[in-house]
C-alpha cells in the first residue's frame, strides 16, 4: 500500500449520536501498521475470491464482452479527458471573466459527460475482490488511527469499529482516513485551475462557495458599460398580456 502522508496527524470535527459535536485525529501509520493492513487486504481478497467475486481484470473483461463500455464510448471518454486538460491550460489570468466562465462551463459539462461513463462501470468495479479488501483495509486502518484529543485510542479494535459503522462520525473518520492518506485537504477540488481563476476573479469563494457579491459586481459593472439593458428586466408576462388584448381588440373589430 502506497502512503503518501507528509504530516503527523489531521485533526477533525465531528457529530456523535446526539448531535453533538467532539474532535478527534487521525494520526500517521507506522510501518507495522501499514503491513498489518496490507496483511488483511491478502486475507480479505482471497475470501472474496472464494466467494465468487471478479478480480479487477475479469471485470473489465466482462464490461468489454458484454458491450457495457465498448470502443466507441472508451475513445468519447479518451477524447473528454484530453479536452479537459486542453481547456484547463486556456484558463489564465490573460482570459477576460466572460469567456472564462465558457470555458469553465464547458469544463462542467464534459466533467458531467466523464462521470456518466464511468458510472457505467463503476457498479461493476466496486463489487471486485480487490474492492472489497481495500474497504476493509482502510476500515482497519480506521480503527487503529482514529485518537482522542488527547491520543487515546477511540476504537478498542476493528470489532468496535464495526459496531458503530454508521455512525455519521464513522462515515466522517473514513474520508479524513482517505484524504490524510493521499495528503489531500478538504477543498482539494479547489486546486483545480479551473476554480483557482474563479477564486482569483472573485466569482467564488476560498470553500467553494459563489460569491454573490462579485457577481452582483459584475452585473452592475456591465450595466454601466452598456452591456445590460434595462429592457432585459421587463416581465415577458406583461409582453403576453399586452398580445392578448390586441388580440381581443381586433375579434371586437371582426365582430
Amino acid at each position: 500500500m502506497d502512503i503518501f502522508v507528509f504530516e503527523d496527524e489531521r485533526k477533525f470535527e465531528t457529530v456523535d449520536g446526539e448531535g453533538k459535536t467532539f474532535n478527534l485525529k487521525i494520526v500517521k501509520p507506522t510501518q507495522e501498521q501499514i503491513s498489518q493492513a496490507d496483511l488483511r487486504y491478502k486475507i480479505k481478497f482471497s475470501q472474496a475470491l472464494r466467494m465468487g467475486a471478479m478480480t479487477k481484470a475479469q471485470a473489465e473483461k466482462f464490461i468489454r464482452d458484454n458491450d457495457l463500455l465498448d470502443d466507441e464510448t472508451s475513445q468519447r471518454r479518451d477524447e473528454i479527458i484530453a479536452k479537459i486538460s486542453i481547456l484547463r491550460d486556456d484558463i489564465s489570468e490573460e482570459i477576460d471573466k466572460d469567456n472564462g466562465i465558457k470555458v469553465i462551463k464547458e469544463i462542467s459539462a464534459l466533467r458531467a459527460e466523464l462521470d456518466n461513463i464511468h458510472s457505467i462501470s463503476m457498479d461493476i468495479m466496486n463489487q471486485t475482490s480487490e474492492a472489497y479488501a481495500e474497504d476493509f483495509r482502510i476500515q482497519w486502518l480506521c480503527s487503529e488511527l482514529t485518537m482522542k484529543e488527547d491520543g487515546a485510542r477511540y476504537f478498542e479494535d476493528y470489532e468496535d469499529f464495526a459496531k458503530s459503522i454508521s455512525d455519521v462520525a464513522t462515515a466522517d473518520e473514513v474520508k479524513n482516513l482517505i484524504l490524510f492518506l493521499n495528503n489531500l485537504k478538504d477543498n482539494f477540488e479547489m486546486e483545480f485551475e479551473e476554480n483557482k481563476w474563479l477564486l482569483d476573479k472573485q466569482i467564488i469563494n476560498k470553500n467553494g462557495t459563489i460569491n454573490l457579491d462579485g457577481l452582483f459586481d459584475d452585473i452592475e459593472d456591465k450595466k454601466d458599460e452598456g452591456k445590460v439593458s434595462s429592457k432585459t428586466s421587463k416581465s415577458p408576462i406583461k409582453k403576453k398580456s399586452k398580445a392578448k388584448s390586441k388580440n381581443k381588440e381586433k375579434n371586437k373589430k371582426k365582430e
